[in-house]
């Protein structure tokens, strides 16, 4: 077989999805579909044909898979899958007839792999005899953040290979590990240099040299070996599991024990069972969404990267654990790094804080010694604002009011190029701050979230003055920084802050109506939040918080989660602070409304969660008509990435639309009867029913 193409094209300029090569009785089946090599039914339909071809092929002894550009395959095309027919996973031929073409196959096949290994394409490159890739390759399964149960076996063949730990780390984390690590864990054979064809012909001629028979791994015994781990650790992953019944970890965490526990055939079907159980659940919808929300959300409208000027410097005004953390990003990224405090002992403090860190780092083997002196060489601490003339963009990072933020600023402009960048970390005072600007054409604000360097986003505050330059290069330096950059309005509170405060007014009145701390962070916990919001705002601490019952209590000496407690009483652990009762705070908080003349109510779990979900919506639907907010995407992605909004739910406006406007409308309406400030419907509701339309209708796609 010299050469053929899988499927020939009727017009010239139609290119084959998939195409084969022959040299030295080796068949490269080449996946074709760029930009990501996405598993389209055609290009199904091709590439099992052109296994079939390659079969049959007496002259052909070894079969290699491949993938055209950038990467191997992501996996499944999302927009072909939302065309299916309600019920059905995908049309024929399945990802599952593949993977059993690949694995049965008479002829060794190799999955030579590069770039992108995600989803559907993992489960090719599991399902062939051998796997070689490129160190840089990334295998990921991600279905879990899309509600989804991974297909094609991979929830079988995975374990096999790896064993349960790492298969379980990654199906259930959605995480990406590389070339090395893929090989340390037994995902692939070798790892070869991807960059020239020699690499991936030199292991198919050894494969030719071989008498031994491939290996399936649907054989392979080796991560089931130690029966009693596998399950210790199945057990271990299940007592972590959401308590929340969306959540898909549950089922692939059984098809996972499938694997120890069933025959191969009895695997798959369970496998697929589970499959066809989560595409029938309602909040799938919603975790396709939040997915989608993380990426569209930070590309802003209508935006123009091209004025961008680079950004090699950083400076940051503050001393700030926030301000450290920012610093140690910036290096980590290659910027120097000038870090300014008024105070030279904190100044210093902030130093040694740096500099411990990176030592850590060291001495746990994440940084060489290289690294770490290369990375402190771009570092400066200084209390002098001259140090600062340098910087391409300077980030004020106190903790002071805006008077003082806007002092700051003032005089550090004062000192930098006239091109230089301003930036304050607040959320609120932007006009205030600008008027004492000489060029408040490059003034933005960049409102980041603790821990910030374990959470990507930053609400990138656009002020109308701001020139269309300054926007695009702090987006390419927030891009830079690995950050997640979503393009916000330069409103008081902005968005996450916004709908922050709209939860702590719904939970203020419902703890005046007599419901429960405890009752309250039940429910909103089995919504799937982490953790509760009266549990919360004990950890923020009560003194910081403006609503009747936190200022009831801290006139009571209960500060939050130190001292004597806040909403709860608190026993200290060696690491932590245990959660106690809540039975103080009520006994503070019930003559408040007796004295009042309040009755108590007795709400229901989902009376608790629709009244703060709503008044999450409401407020966002309010951003929505006075500006303050672009795109319903954009606060459903702040919400997910800052506030750690349930995915399930896509967010508060998805959960909005997964209710419907008319029903939204309605429970706003009998809970605004005790808050109108809160619950009162917008108009914009109003406009959605009569329209017959969703939020989700309102983004840009």
């Amino acid at each position: 077989m010299t050469r053929s193409d899988a499927t020939v094209p009727e017009e010239h300029d139609v290119k084959p999805l998939v195409t084969t090569r022959s040299a030295k009785n080796v068949a490269y089946i080449t996946l074709a579909n760029p930009p990501v090599n996405a598993l389209t039914v055609d290009l199904r339909r091709s590439l099992l044909s052109s296994l079939q071809l390659a079969q049959d092929d007496p002259s052909v002894t070894v079969i290699c898979l491949r993938g055209q550009g950038a990467g191997f395959s992501v996996g499944f095309d999302v927009k072909e899958l939302a065309t299916l027919p309600e019920g059905q996973l995908e049309a024929a031929p399945t990802l599952s007839d593949l993977c059993a073409a690949i694995e049965t196959s008479p002829k060794p096949v190799v999955a030579a792999l590069h770039g992108t290994v995600f989803e559907a394409g993992l489960a090719l490159a599991l399902a062939a005899h051998y796997r070689v890739c490129g160190p840089k390759a990334r295998f990921a399964a991600p279905e879990v953040t899309f509600g989804m149960i991974p297909g094609g076996g991979v929830t079988q063949r995975l374990p096999r290979l790896t064993g349960p730990n790492v298969a379980l780390e990654l199906l259930l984390s959605g995480k990406s590990i590389f070339g090395q690590q893929a090989q340390q864990v037994g995902l692939v054979d070798h790892v070869v240099d991807m960059r020239t064809p020699k690499g991936v012909a030199s292991f198919c001629a050894k494969i030719q040299q071989t008498d031994r028979p491939a290996p399936r791994s649907c054989d392979v015994t080796t991560g089931l070996a130690d029966g009693a781990g596998f399950m210790a650790e199945i057990n271990r992953r299940r007592a972590k599991v959401p308590r929340h019944h969306a959540s898909p970890a549950r089922l692939i965490i059984d098809c996972v024990e499938a694997a120890v526990l069933l025959p191969f055939e009895a695997g798959l079907f369970r496998e697929e069972a589970a499959r066809v159980e989560m595409l029938g659940a309602p909040h799938v919808k919603a975790m396709r969404y939040a997915n989608y929300a993380e990426r569209r959300a930070v590309r802003p409208v209508d935006f123009d990267p091209q004025p961008a000027q680079p950004i090699q410097s950083i400076g940051i005004a503050g001393t700030s654990n926030m301000a450290v953390g920012l610093a140690m990003i910036a290096l980590d990224r290659g910027f120097s790094v000038v870090l300014f405090g008024s105070d030279a002992n904190q100044v210093a403090l902030a130093q040694s804080k740096v500099t411990r860190s990176y030592d850590q780092a060291a001495q746990m083997g994440q940084v060489s010694e290289a690294e770490k002196n290369e990375r402190l060489g771009r570092f400066l601490g200084s209390d002098g604002l001259r140090s600062l003339s340098a910087c391409d963009l300077v980030i004020e990072a106190s903790t002071g009011s805006v008077e003082r933020r806007a002092q700051i600023l003032s005089r550090i402009e004062e000192f930098v190029d006239k091109e230089a960048l301003l930036a304050t970390i607040g959320d609120h005072g932007f006009t205030r701050i600008a008027q004492d600007l000489s060029h408040s054409d490059r003034f933005l604000g960049l409102h980041f979230f603790a821990p910030v360097q374990a959470v990507r986003l930053v609400e990138l505050v656009r002020p109308e003055n701001l020139s269309q330059r300054a926007f695009a290069s702090a987006y390419a330096a927030m891009r830079t920084l690995g950050k997640a950059p979503i393009t916000v309005p330069a409103q008081d509170g902005l968005i996450a802050n916004t709908l922050q405060a709209a939860i702590w007014d719904a939970v203020d009145v419902m703890l005046l109506l007599g419901v429960s701390p405890s009752q309250i962070d039940t429910a909103m916990e089995n919504y799937g939040f982490a953790t509760g919001p009266c549990a919360q705002m004990d950890a923020l601490g009560l003194a910081h918080l403006s609503g009747v019952a936190p200022t009831v209590l801290v006139a009571e000496g209960r500060l939050g989660r130190g001292g004597s407690g806040g909403f709860y009483s608190y026993s200290l652990s060696q690491s932590d602070a245990i959660r106690g009762d809540d039975s103080a705070a009520i006994a503070i908080l019930d003559p408040i409304r007796e004295g009042a003349g309040i009755d108590r109510v007795f709400m229901s779990d989902s009376e608790i969660c629709d009244r703060i979900v709503l008044a999450q919506a409401n407020a966002g639907a309010k951003a929505l008509q006075t500006g303050a907010a672009s795109r319903p995407i954009d606060i459903d992605a702040v919400m997910l990435m800052g506030k750690g909004y349930p995915r399930w739910h896509g967010g508060p406006m998805m959960a909005a639309d997964i209710m419907t406007p008319l029903v939204v409308q309605k429970k706003l309406r009998q809970f605004s009867l005790e808050a109108p400030d809160i619950w009162e419907p917008v108009q914009l509701w109003a406009e959605l029913i009569k329209n017959g339309d969703l939020l989700e209708n309102l983004n840009d796609f």
